[in-house]
C-alpha cells in the first residue's frame, strides 16, 4: 500500500516500477511479475491522503526484495520518481537484528508464542507466519520448509546512500531498524500483513534539510536490551503506529518506554519489545 496526497488521476501500474532482488545493488535487480491488481481508496490513506493498493499472485514474489519506484507522472503528481523497498523472509519471526537466517530459533519462538481459537493472534504477530491468527504447528512447518542460512537469507540491505531513485519527503519510515516481511503470501490480504513489515531506514535525504545524516541509531545495553535513538530536530515530531495506518506522536511524558537523551535534547530514545513490531517515523510539525 502507498499513500499520495492529493492523486491528481487516479494511477495505474504503468506509473510505477517493480524490481526484485537480493543484494545490495538495486540498480542491478530484475523486473518483478506484473501485478494482477491496482486499486486506489481517495481520502482513506495516512492524514487523509489517497491509499494505492497493489497486489501480486500469492507467493508471485517471495525470499527477496521487492523495490517499488513511484513515477512522476501526470497520474501520481509527483515532482520526482520516488522509490522504496520490501522484503520478504518467510518464516523469519525477527529474533536477530544481524541477519534473517530461518532455523530453530524461529520454530522455538513460534512454539513458546503459540495462539489459539480462544487466543487469537493480533495482526501485528510476528510468529503467525501463515497469518490466520492462529500460531501452531503450520507456522512452524513453513518455516522448516523455507529455512534459510547465511548463503541464502534475505540480505539485510545498506541503504546508507538511500534507495537509487527516492527523493526527499516530509517523512522517514524506520522499522526497528531491520528488514523482514513475515508471511507466506502477498496477496488481497496484504493490508492486514502490513503491520508486520519492518524495514530498514531507506529515505535518509527526508531530514536533509534539518542537517541530520541518520535519524535513527540503534543500541544494545548490557542486559541486552534494544534501544532505538531518533534524532528529532526543533520543529518535527517522532510519531508511532502499530499497524501503519493510525499515527500517533511519542510523548516523552507519559510514553514509559521513551525519554530523552539528557547529553542532547534532540535524541529521543525508544525502548524496543521484543516480539512486537512498531513503527516509527520522523515528520514536520
Amino acid at each position: 500500500m502507498i499513500d499520495i496526497t492529493e492523486l491528481p488521476a487516479t494511477p495505474t501500474v504503468a506509473d510505477f516500477d517493480f524490481k526484485v532482488g537480493n543484494d545490495h545493488d538495486p540498480a542491478g535487480w530484475f523486473d518483478a511479475p506484473a501485478p494482477t491488481s491496482t486499486t486506489v481508496r481517495g481520502g482513506e490513506g495516512t492524514d487523509g491522503s489517497d491509499r494505492v493498493t497493489i497486489i501480486w499472485a500469492d507467493n508471485a514474489i517471495q525470499k527477496c526484495w521487492l523495490q517499488v519506484t513511484v513515477k512522476a507522472t501526470a497520474n501520481t503528481g509527483l515532482a520526482a520518481d520516488d522509490a522504496f523497498c520490501f522484503g520478504n523472509a518467510i518464516g523469519d519471526v525477527g529474533d536477530s537484528t544481524t541477519h534473517t537466517i530461518v532455523n530453530a530459533f524461529d520454530m522455538l519462538g513460534m512454539r513458546q508464542n503459540a495462539r489459539n481459537s480462544e487466543n487469537l493472534a493480533p495482526v501485528t504477530d510476528a510468529y503467525d507466519i501463515d497469518r490466520n491468527r492462529l500460531v501452531n504447528a503450520f507456522d512452524m512447518l513453513e518455516a522448516r520448509r523455507n529455512a534459510t542460512n547465511s548463503e541464502t537469507m534475505l540480505v539485510l540491505l545498506d541503504l546508507t546512500g538511500g534507495v537509487p531513485g527516492s527523493v526527499a519527503g516530509e517523512g522517514v519510515m524506520m522499522q526497528n531498524a531491520r528488514a523482514r516481511f513475515a508471511g507466506t503470501r502477498q496477496s488481497s490480504s496484504s493490508e492486514e500483513k502490513a503491520g508486520t513489515a519492518e524495514t530498514q531506514s531507506i529515505n535518509l535525504d527526508a531530514l536533509a534539510a534539518f542537517g541530520i545524516d541518520n535519524p535513527m541509531t540503534m543500541h544494545r545495553t548490557k542486559i541486552g536490551a534494544i534501544v532505538l535513538e531518533f534524532t528529532v530536530p526543533e520543529g518535527a515530531v517522532l510519531q508511532s503506529s502499530e499497524d501503519i495506518r493510525a499515527w500517533t506522536t511519542v510523548d516523552v511524558e507519559t510514553d514509559p518506554s521513551a525519554w530523552r537523551n539528557e547529553g542532547d535534547s534532540k535524541k529521543i530514545m525508544v525502548k524496543a519489545t521484543r516480539g512486537a513490531s512498531r513503527f516509527f517515523r520522523v515528520m514536520a510539525h
